[in-house]
């Protein structure tokens, strides 16, 4: 049985669009992590995970960090990352 991906610092991953300016939702954008935040138990116990930093790519312009940690998701699920898929 494969074992689940951790994040880490320097991993790339897919970052998935919101809305918002001219930025369409639903767009897949490369990413970096740049920070890990793990859950206190408080957090674990409301079924909070890991939460991220993210230097996002978007194609043809100049790379921005995150603002806000930013949650794992499923791939597709707006303003979220996830692991690229295996192709």
């Amino acid at each position: 049985m494969a074992q689940k991906q951790r994040p880490s610092v320097g991993r790339m991953v897919h970052y998935t669009t919101r809305e918002c300016g001219r930025t369409k939702a639903g767009v897949r954008w490369a990413a970096m992590i740049t920070a890990v935040y793990e859950p206190n138990d408080a957090e674990k116990k409301q079924g909070v995970g890991t939460v991220c930093a993210l230097t996002i790519f978007p194609p043809g312009a100049t790379p921005y960090p995150t603002i806000d940690a930013i949650r794992e998701g499923a791939p597709g699920e707006e303003g979220t990352w996830h692991w690229p898929e295996r192709v």
